[in-house]
């Protein structure tokens, strides 16, 4: 029942992990990059003194911000803004720095970066993942909070309907499960093919989150567009602690 919806976001995830894969750079731009990564603020400041393009992009696309915002550098990111470094530059996948500061939980980072009206409706290409859809699939409950709290929508939609609450439910993340729906989204919101939260968390026998799920009302009847319901997952599981709990919930 998941397995499209596992490989979709570990196809996502894998942009975090492909920007930085050089340590070797033939010019000033890629230093500067380098210089960003590794949080180097004198060398930042004398690249940038030297009229270096504060904004030159390096492997796959990245700026120096990007790299800055990923390794969780707020100094470097603050000087690269005050040298108005391009907050949403896009990478040759559709990353921006705030989707990669969000994926890593630099909460500090994202606001610094919302301050300076970073988007947070902008998607990368592979899934359609936006700042506050990584960062729940990643498990960051104060960044998801942060990026809540400045306008990201709560029923945003990664490929395949794949929701922030989805992201983290499937992902295991039970806090920021927690705040997403303490937040106000649909405890019974589902995908593409109207597999819910109860669902997966049935399915993958995490008790605590099927708990949840139910303290908030889910609908433990709720079938997906195969028929199936999270009390055909837990029992084809033999999850039998969750099978009770959702029968003592009214489950058929």
């Amino acid at each position: 029942m998941f397995k499209s919806i596992i490989t979709g976001f570990i196809a996502g995830l894998l942009i975090l992990v492909t920007f930085f894969g050089s340590a070797v750079y033939a010019d000033s731009a890629a230093e500067l990059i380098y210089a960003a990564k590794q949080g180097d603020l004198k060398q930042v400041q004398e690249l940038l003194d030297k009229k270096v393009d504060v904004d030159a992009k390096g492997e796959n696309g990245v700026t120096a911000l990007m790299a800055a915002a990923s390794e969780g550098h707020i100094d470097v990111v603050k000087l690269l803004l005050e040298w108005q470094a391009d907050v949403d530059a896009v990478a040759e996948k559709g990353a921006t720095a705030l989707m990669l500061a969000s994926a890593s939980g630099h909460t500090e980072i994202v606001g610094l970066l919302l301050e300076w009206e970073a988007s947070t409706d902008l998607e990368e290409e592979e899934n359609g993942f936006t700042a506050l859809l990584l960062a729940s699939a990643t498990g960051h409950p104060e960044t998801v909070k942060m990026l809540l709290e400045n306008g990201a929508d709560i029923n945003d939609k990664a490929k395949e309907g794949m929701t922030p609450l989805l992201l983290a439910t499937v992902a295991g993340h039970l806090e920021t499960a927690r705040l997403i729906l303490n937040k106000g989204a649909d405890v019974n919101s589902a995908n593409d093919t109207k597999v819910t939260g109860l669902m997966a968390a049935s399915y993958q026998g995490n008790i605590d989150m099927v708990k949840l799920f139910l303290e908030k009302g889910a609908d433990v009847n709720a079938r997906s567009k195969d028929g199936e319901t999270a009390l055909m997952g837990a029992s084809a599981k033999g999850h039998t602690n969750i099978v009770e709990l959702l029968k003592a919930h009214g489950a058929k």
